[in-house]
């Protein structure tokens, strides 16, 4: 199954602070769309409310014509897999068995084959394959880290939500990590929408872009055209310079227009 996901209109409300005010767009199989945006813009909302996590106060989420909101949540998780910003790593349990949770969803009354095969696969093309029989405790935190990307991979999903998968890893495993996820998504016409803080990453990685600032969709399309000048500033509050490189673009920040401003009036 191959899984095209609209959301319409999405507004969710914490208390009396918008979040998300109608944001809508597409994700399609097959492609990486990469949301990005500054620090309280509600792309971790979003991800959860595409996860079924937290409800809209209005506007829905479809999976293919499908309303996410009357789906039964055992059902979702079979073909849903969601990596959240900040997750714990079971210290008591083994890699292997960390990564193996991942396919509880799909098991039956015992362990298959077919389980074990596909948990072994993930990690060896992750690279942990090595740590398997140590607890998950004995990992640096960029280790257990690649070990939920792992979990997230291993259930083969249809739909991978991952939030700021990378953040806290070497610029190798950021690229290697990255590109399996792109590779995966290609091979397999899975839909992927992974939140990055780093720009030059998601224009890299991205198939298509959604700008968030203010809970409010500020730009969505192809990452060589949304990714410019103007909206960095408008968005960051930073001055940036776009570098056209290897038929990609290479965003080079330059200063902070906020700095500018506060210096500006301290001289006057």
């Amino acid at each position: 199954m191959v899984v095209t996901i609209k959301a319409d209109g999405l507004s969710i409300y914490y208390g009396n602070r918008c979040v998300l005010s109608n944001v809508s767009f597409v994700a399609k199989p097959g492609e990486v769309t990469v949301v990005i945006g500054p620090n309280g813009a509600g792309k971790t909302t979003l991800l959860k409310t595409l996860a079924g996590i937290i409800p809209p106060n209005s506007g829905d989420v479809f999976f293919n014509n499908n309303r996410l909101s009357r789906m039964r949540r055992e059902y979702i998780s079979k073909f849903v897999s969601y990596l959240p910003q900040e997750n714990v790593v079971p210290g008591i349990l083994t890699v292997f068995e960390v990564v193996l949770l991942g396919r509880v969803p799909h098991l039956t009354w015992k362990l298959s084959e077919e389980d074990i095969r596909i948990t072994t696969k993930t990690m060896e093309e992750l690279g942990i394959k090595v740590h398997a029989k140590k607890y998950a405790n004995q990992l640096s935190g960029g280790e257990r880290q690649v070990v939920l990307v792992a979990q997230a991979l291993v259930r083969e999903p249809e739909v991978l939500l991952l939030d700021e998968p990378v953040s806290n890893l070497d610029i190798r495993n950021k690229l290697e990590i990255l590109d399996l996820i792109k590779n995966i998504t290609e091979e397999k016409k899975v839909t992927t929408l992974i939140v990055l803080h780093d720009l030059n990453l998601a224009a890299k990685y991205a198939d298509e872009l959604i700008v968030l600032s203010g809970g409010k969709v500020y730009a969505k399309g192809n990452p060589h055209k949304v990714l410019n000048e103007s909206i960095i500033q408008s968005v960051y509050g930073i001055e940036a310079e776009i570098v056209k490189y290897n038929g990609g673009s290479v965003v080079i920040p330059l200063r902070s227009v906020m700095h500018n401003l506060q210096s500006s009036y301290r001289l006057a």
